[in-house]
């Protein structure tokens, strides 16, 4: 984020027997998720939008897909897949 090296995401994978969690960490610019939440594909490539469709794509791919964001620790993405 913001091309700077001494940035960095940590990645977090636990494979259980009942689900695949997968958390992502950074430092980076927190935003809105429940707005990012309301994305729309077909209205995004009708208006040529870029951005917000990583988010789409995750929600569609994921059973649960949370976001939380402090001054203090950063930006933390938890997505779960539940196993059959």
């Amino acid at each position: 984020y913001e091309f700077n090296p001494d940035n960095f995401i940590n990645v977090i994978v636990k494979i259980l027997p009942e689900q695949f969690v997968v958390i992502l960490m950074d430092r980076g610019k927190s935003f809105h998720f429940e707005k990012q939440r309301s994305y729309d594909a077909v209205q995004a490539a009708e208006q040529k939008r870029t951005g917000g469709f990583g988010l789409y794509i995750i929600e569609r791919s994921m059973d649960k897909v949370e976001y939380e964001s402090d001054t203090k620790w950063g930006n933390r993405l938890t997505m779960i897949k539940y196993r059959p």
